[in-house]
């Protein structure tokens, strides 16, 4: 679409699919005529709120959990901005190219995450598989430029499998997050109920929209200071770390289970 219809033409075409999926839900939306059920008053429902809020909040693990989301959501937004101009620059990639490789590497991506929802739902410690995919994830990240760390001459071969350890593997990390944040809350006794269930999922999408923010703006500060291999090397090295924190937290629950 950039090659074809200029710059706007991918952004023209996603909004335009926003507007039909928006009209398709508001047709297809059922009535609901039932308003039976029972309402707390507004300020019992406040505390509650407030107390489940507290519990998630000071529960240990969420926020190696929190940490973890940040990593991935920085891994894809941090990197993905700055890679076509690196790629054009060293590689001579265009935009139409370089979009195969993304196409190839989200192929993986979908196609795995099946894999890693099944696993996630049988693996009870998932401290161990995230820790397992993020091991990978780091190395798929130290090859996209390649990093200097590893002595490598930047290669399409080398992008390639960068991109795609990257998508598949850090798919598998990400999905056990939000189940295993679940799981940890309801252990500190939050109401395992639907309420109970919303507010991990909203401080989860908070944790994770703050990876995305950041990502951009730390990963274009880094790669105009000190180069798009720079930025891979600190990532790989953030990852590398969080991996390691979770493969002890996840030999701890083994043993102490």
């Amino acid at each position: 679409m950039y090659a074809l219809g200029g710059y706007g033409a991918p952004f023209y075409t996603l909004g335009a699919l926003f507007f039909v999926i928006a009209a398709a839900s508001l047709l297809l939306m059922p009535t609901v005529t039932d308003h039976s059920t029972e309402r707390t008053e507004k300020g019992d429902a406040d505390r509650n709120y407030r107390d489940m809020l507290i519990l998630v909040l000071s529960t240990a693990d969420n926020w190696l959990i929190f940490a973890a989301l940040l990593v991935a959501a920085m891994n894809w937004t941090a990197m993905d901005p700055s890679m076509e101009p690196y790629m054009h620059a060293v590689l001579g990639i265009q935009p139409a190219e370089l979009s195969l490789f993304f196409l190839g590497s989200f192929a993986g991506y979908a196609l795995s995450s099946p894999l890693w929802g099944r696993l996630s739902d049988y693996i009870d410690n998932t401290f161990l598989l995230v820790a397992a995919c993020l091991a990978p994830t780091a190395l798929g990240v130290l090859l996209i430029p390649p990093s200097p760390l590893l002595g490598l001459r930047p290669s399409r071969v080398l992008l390639g499998v960068g991109m795609t350890l990257r998508e598949v593997f850090q798919l598998g990390a990400y999905l056990p997050l939000l189940p295993l944040m679940v799981r940890r809350s309801t252990a500190r006794d939050l109401q395992s109920d639907v309420s109970g269930q919303a507010l991990v999922s909203a401080v989860f999408g908070a944790a994770y929209s703050l990876g995305n923010v950041l990502g951009p703006v730390g990963g274009g500060l880094v790669t105009d200071l000190w180069g798009y291999p720079t930025l891979a090397t600190w990532l790989g090295g953030v990852t590398v770390a969080i991996c390691v924190t979770l493969a002890a937290r996840g030999l701890v629950y083994h043993v102490t289970r």
